[in-house]
């Protein structure tokens, strides 16, 4: 009964109900041979598809296949920040990280106990009402017990290249070079291509570690790999921006 439950749930909440409808429509302009039927057709196949874990993971599965480097080897941890908050709580009156932003700080700030080296948290303000990512992240680490003076604040970036840019002069005015770069997987080819575009004199050593990892390495199909859900919709939506993101940094 409990999978009979999240079947029917996932037939009646979005996106699972809207592709029921936009399959209604296509079959009533089908039937009545209405102009457009086809373009209706298509957009909901392609809804249906990205809405399917079967695509979903299809389409994350080559992001996340990265191996992490001889982060050993490191000389600075830099972690990229992935969304946040300016509600703020009693814990930390900057505001609150995103989901992304907190796997990603949690898995720095463990290798900065393991390695016992500088940490970097690098991320401004975006919005007005998401409060600064880098700023957010320090009240964090220190509440975890990491001392001030291992924590490097870059708080001005708003996207991954601006990470890079502002991340490595920083790195350069410590004279460090080898980095270990700590992102989530299906972020981290990105992060890597814009990293290296800042560092066309070879100066910089990147040592990546991969985390917040959104889908199983291990390919399961099932019934549940082609029911339309809320969950798989936006590993796609993650994977065809990152995909975007990549071909963008290669062509600009």
């Amino acid at each position: 009964m409990l999978y009979v439950h999240k079947l029917i749930a996932a037939l009646l909440l979005p996106p699972g109900i809207f592709i029921a409808a936009l399959l209604f429509i296509s079959l009533y302009m089908y039937y009545h041979k209405q102009r457009g039927r086809c373009l209706v057709a298509a957009v909901t196949l392609a809804m249906y598809l990205l809405s399917t874990g079967w695509v979903a993971g299809m389409l994350m599965r080559p992001l996340e296949d990265i191996q992490p480097g001889k982060v050993e080897q490191a000389e600075i941890i830099v972690v990229l920040g992935g969304g946040a908050s300016g509600r703020n709580n009693m814990l930390n009156n900057d505001g609150e990280l995103g989901g992304f932003s907190a796997n990603r700080l949690l898995t720095a700030a463990q290798l900065q106990r393991k390695l016992q080296i500088p940490l970097m948290i690098t991320g401004g303000q975006v919005f007005a009402e998401s409060g600064n990512e880098a700023h957010i992240s320090r009240k964090v680490l220190l509440n975890l017990g990491i001392s001030d003076s291992m924590i490097i604040v870059e708080d001005k970036a708003r996207n991954t290249a601006e990470n890079a840019a502002h991340a490595l002069s920083i790195c350069r005015e410590l004279g460090v070079q080898k980095v270990c770069l700590v992102t989530s997987a299906f972020h981290m080819k990105r992060s890597l291509t814009n990293f290296a575009g800042q560092n066309n004199d070879g100066y910089f050593t990147f040592l990546p570690y991969p985390c917040d990892y959104q889908i199983s390495d291990q390919s399961v199909v099932d019934i549940f790999s082609f029911v339309p859900r809320q969950d798989a919709l936006e590993i796609s939506y993650l994977a065809l921006h990152e995909y975007l993101g990549i071909l963008a940094s290669k062509l600009l």
